[in-house]
Parts: C-alpha cells; sequence; structure tokens
C-alpha cells in the first residue's frame, strides 16, 4: 500500500500516515478513476484525428463513432435520452410552478 501511495498516487508519506483505510481507499479509486479519464480521453483524440484523416477518402461522411467504436459508447445513447427526459421533465416541472405562482397571483390580487 505505501509503494502505492507514494510512488502512484502521489501521496506524501506524512499525508499517508493520517489517512485512514477508508480515505485511502477512496483517494485510491479517485486516482483509478482519473488514469480511466485521462486514457479514454486519448482514445478520443486518437479517433477524431483517424476519422479526421480518413473523410476525404469516403464518399460518405464518417463519425470517429462509426470509424472506430469503443467500448463506452454503448453508455452514450441511454445519456442522451436520460437528459432528453430529464430536460423534458424539468420543462414540465416548470410550467407546473409557473401555473401555480399565476394562479397564487390571482387569488392574492382578488
Amino acid at each position: 500500500m505505501l509503494g502505492h501511495a507514494l510512488g502512484v498516487a502521489g501521496i506524501s508519506f506524512s499525508d499517508f500516515c493520517i489517512l485512514t483505510p477508508g480515505e485511502f481507499a477512496q483517494v485510491c479509486r479517485r486516482h483509478r478513476e482519473h488514469e480511466e479519464e485521462l486514457e479514454r480521453a486519448r482514445w478520443e483524440r486518437m479517433r477524431l484525428l483517424a476519422a479526421i484523416t480518413v473523410q476525404p477518402h469516403c464518399k460518405k461522411k464518417i463519425t470517429p463513432e462509426k470509424l472506430l467504436p469503443l467500448p463506452w459508447d454503448k453508455g452514450r445513447g441511454r445519456e442522451k435520452e436520460k437528459m432528453k427526459i430529464l430536460k423534458e421533465s424539468s420543462r414540465e416541472r416548470m410550467m407546473e410552478v409557473a401555473r401555480r405562482s399565476a394562479t397564487r397571483r390571482t387569488d392574492h390580487d382578488q
């Protein structure tokens, strides 16, 4: 654990000594997530460059996702759908609040 903390995660020895096991686990989890984000960003840049390079030689438009599908692309469609639903439900909630507010103003004015 000490080797990972000092060598990989970049934690100082004094900071490592005051961490609880749970805190150290959180540091390790976040460090792993950060490394995964960096790796994904590298792959995204690579496939964008590949799509830009190949596009002049293709008759149809090609997207980076179609040229080189990556494992995390599958979740994107679901994320977009969730955002659409959230946006629609937010709009509905705002309309309800506006309707209630208007009703309160008219009730209060009378």
